[in-house]
C-alpha cells in the first residue's frame, strides 16, 4: 500500500461525486486540470474527515479558494467549542512531491489573516475579496459573544524550520494557534482513520426525551468503584435518536466496543429487534431489549428545552460499550426508512434503555473502557479477537504496521470494509489479525515454542500469548514474519494448481502442509541481519530447496514412526506438521 495513492483515490472519489460546481471537479469539463481539481478534493477531505463535514454542499459553501481569496482557502467555525478555523491546503501531482515539496513563502504571505478578520474587504492591491471571503465576514459578524472564539490557522502543507521559526511567529497574528498538517500527519491523523471509517469523533451527543404524564427523568446515582467515582445516569430514550447517532458516526463512537458497524452488519439485524420494531405499534422493544451501555466524560439533563414535553439529555466523549449490535440493527431499520423503503416512521412511540456511565476524570475514563466493555459483552457470543479488539498491544500493533510498513492491520472485523469496497486499498494491504498473531508467536522459533498451526483463536488471543508478544522491540521481527508467511501463502496459491501438484516433487510437503513450518525457518535464517520486503522471496526459495533433505532425514526418525511407519508403510504428512514433534525436530536440524 502507497498512502499516497491511497489518498489520491479518495480525492478521486469526491471529486465524481461532486453535487455542484462540477467545473471545479472535472478536468473533461475542460475548466480545471486534474491537479486543481484534486487539490480542491483535498480540502473536501479535510473538512470532511476533520470536522465530520459529510454533506458535499457544506463543505462546498465553506471552500473560499480562487481568486482573492486572501490566501484562505477554506474555514470552519465550530461553534460548540468556540475556534474558528482558516485553513491553507496545498496538494503536490506526485508522491514524492507531497511528501517532500514545501509550501512557498509566498503562499503563507498571502494569507491576510489580520485584514479579513477584522473586516477589510479589499486586499493590500485594492483588490475586493472573493464573495465566499466576504460570506464567512458575514458569519463572522453573526456570531454572539465573539471575544470568547478563538482562531486557530491551519497549514495542510509541508514547512521547513525557517518557515516555522521566522514566517509563522512574526507575520501571523501573535496570539493565533498554529495548525500544522505536514504530509505525515495528514497519513496519520486524517487518512488512516478515515480508511477505518473512524475519522471524526463527536465531542458531544444530545438526544431529545418526550416528556408525557409518565415522569422520564433520568435516574442518576453514584457509585465508588476501582477506577474512582463514576456516576450512572439511567433514562428511557427514543430508539430513533440512537439510530440517528450511529448512522452519522459509525466507528467513532464505537471505539471501545468489540466490533465496528460493518463488523455487526455481517452478523446480520437481529430478527428479533426487526420485529419489535417494524411489525408492532406498541413499545415491546423496551421489554425485548437489555439496552444500551455508554460511556461519558460529562453529561447533563434539562426539561428547560423551549419545547413542549420535551427534555434533553447531553453526554460528552460518548461511547457505545454495549449495545452495539442493538444500535446497529436500529441504524439499520432507519436506513431504510430513509431510503423510502417503509411506508411510515417506524420508530414513533418506541424506546430503547439507555446506561450513561460518567467518568470525569480522562485517566480514569480511559482505565475503565477495557474491563467494562469486556464484562458487558461477555454475555452474547463474541469472538476472543474481537473482545481484545481495544487491547493496547493490538492497538499499538496497529499503528506500528500503518506507519512501519503501510500495512492495515485489522483488529476489529470489518473496519476496512467501506475502504476496500471503493477500492481505496487493496485485499493484500488488509492484515488478517489471526494470521499476524501466529506469524508474530512463529518468530519466536528456536525458543520452544508450541505448534504455532494448532493454536485456536482463544490461544492466539490468551493472556499468555499476549504476554509474550507484547515486547515493541519485537515488532519488527514479527512484521518480518508475518511477511515471509504473506510471501509463503503467495507459492501455496502456484503450488496447488493441479499441473504444478504442489511441488512435491521439489520441496515435498513443504507447502501443501508445512506453510508454517517454512515460515519460522525462513524469518529465523535472518538471524537478526537487516532486512527488505526485498529480500524476503529469496530467502523463502533458499528454504525450499533444503525442504526435501530435512524430511528426508526427519520422517525416518523412530520418535516420528507414528507419522511414518517403515513396517507399514503408512504415511501422516498432515498429523506430523500438526505435532509438536515438528518444533522439536525443526531445533535439532536448522539451529
Amino acid at each position: 500500500m502507497i498512502k499516497y495513492d491511497v489518498l489520491v483515490s479518495i480525492l478521486d472519489e469526491i471529486r465524481n461525486k461532486a453535487e455542484s460546481d462540477l467545473d471545479f471537479f472535472l478536468p473533461e469539463r475542460g475548466k480545471t486540470t486534474l491537479e486543481n481539481a484534486r487539490s480542491r478534493a483535498l480540502i473536501h477531505f479535510f473538512l470532511k474527515s476533520r470536522f465530520g463535514i459529510l454533506d458535499f454542499k457544506a463543505r462546498e459553501e465553506l471552500i473560499t479558494e480562487g481568486t482573492y481569496d486572501g490566501g484562505i482557502d477554506a474555514y470552519f467555525i465550530n461553534t460548540e467549542d468556540k475556534i474558528i478555523y482558516l485553513i491553507q491546503c496545498k496538494f503536490r501531482a506526485s508522491s514524492g512531491g507531497y511528501a517532500k515539496k514545501e509550501i512557498d513563502n509566498k503562499d503563507l504571505w498571502k494569507m491576510d489573516l489580520e485584514r479579513i478578520t477584522t473586516g477589510e474587504t479589499k486586499d493590500v492591491a485594492g483588490n475586493s475579496y472573493d464573495k465566499k471571503i466576504l460570506n464567512f465576514q458575514k458569519a463572522l459578524r453573526g456570531l454572539k459573544n465573539k471575544s470568547e472564539f478563538k482562531f486557530v490557522t491551519v497549514i495542510a502543507a509541508n514547512l521547513n524550520e525557517l518557515q516555522k521559526k521566522y514566517i509563522l511567529t512574526t507575520y501571523f497574528p501573535k496570539k493565533w494557534e498554529i495548525h500544522v498538517f505536514n504530509y505525515e500527519r495528514v497519513y496519520d491523523d486524517l487518512l488512516f482513520p478515515y480508511v477505518r471509517d473512524d475519522f471524526f469523533t463527536e465531542n458531544k451527543l444530545t438526544f431529545q426525551i418526550p416528556l408525557s404524564s409518565v415522569d422520564k427523568k433520568p435516574i442518576n446515582y453514584e457509585v465508588k468503584t476501582e477506577y474512582g467515582t463514576c456516576t450512572i445516569f439511567m433514562l428511557f430514550v427514543p430508539t430513533e435518536e440512537i439510530a440517528k447517532a450511529l448512522i452519522r458516526y459509525k466507528n467513532s463512537i464505537l471505539k471501545y466496543n468489540p466490533r465496528t458497524y460493518l463488523g455487526m452488519q455481517s452478523k446480520g439485524v437481529n430478527k428479533k429487534i426487526e420485529d419489535s420494531i417494524l411489525n408492532k405499534d406498541t413499545n415491546d422493544f423496551v421489554l425485548l431489549n437489555n439496552g444500551i451501555t455508554m460511556l461519558s466524560t460529562e453529561s447533563s439533563y434539562t426539561e428547560h428545552t423551549g419545547k413542549k414535553k420535551t427534555g434533553e439529555i447531553t453526554v460528552k466523549d460518548p461511547q457505545i460499550i454495549n449495545g452495539g449490535q442493538t444500535s446497529f440493527a436500529l441504524a439499520h431499520i432507519y436506513e431504510r426508512f430513509l431510503r423510502k423503503e417503509l411506508s411510515k416512521n417506524p420508530f414513533k412511540g418506541k424506546e430503547v434503555l439507555l446506561r450513561v456511565i460518567v467518568q470525569g476524570d480522562t485517566e480514569k475514563y480511559n482505565k475503565i473502557t477495557g474491563p467494562v466493555s469486556q464484562a458487558t459483552n461477555n454475555q452474547s457470543e463474541i469472538k476472543k479477537g474481537d473482545l481484545l479488539s481495544n487491547h493496547v498491544f493490538q492497538v499499538d500493533l496497529q499503528k506500528y504496521l500503518y506507519d512501519e510498513f503501510n500495512l492495515l492491520y485489522e483488529r476489529k472485523k470489518g473496519e476496512f470494509f467501506n475502504s476496500l469496497a471503493n477500492s481505496y486499498v487493496k485485499k493484500e494491504d488488509v492484515v488478517n489479525r489471526n494470521d499476524f498473531i501466529r506469524a508474530a508467536y512463529a518468530s519466536g522459533f528456536p525458543k520452544k515454542i508450541k505448534n504455532p498451526k494448532n493454536l485456536s483463536e482463544p490461544n492466539l488471543f490468551s493472556n499468555e500469548i499476549f504476554k509474550i508478544l507484547s515486547q515493541k522491540t519485537n515488532y519488527k521481527k514479527y512484521a518480518l514474519s508475518y511477511l515471509v508467511y504473506r510471501e509463503v501463502q503467495k507459492l501455496k496459491v502456484q503450488a496447488r494448481k493441479p499441473a504444478n501438484k504442489w511441488f512435491t516433487a521439489k520441496c515435498g510437503f513443504a507447502l501443501r502442509y508445512g506453510d508454517l513450518a517454512v515460515t519460522i525457518i525462513a524469518t529465523h535464517s535472518f538471524a537478526g541481519a537487516a532486512w527488505t520486503k526485498k529480500d524476503i522471496p529469496q530467502k523463502v526459495k533458499d528454504t525450499l530447496d533444503k525442504w526435501k533433505k530435512f524430511e528426508s532425514q526427519v520422517f525416518a526418525k523412530k520418535s516420528n514412526v507414528l507419522y511414518f511407519n517403515p513396517k507399514t508403510k503408512e504415511s501422516n504428512p498432515i498429523g506430523y506438521y500438526k505435532s509438536d514433534n515438528l518444533i522439536t525436530d525443526l531445533i535439532e536440524y536448522f539451529t
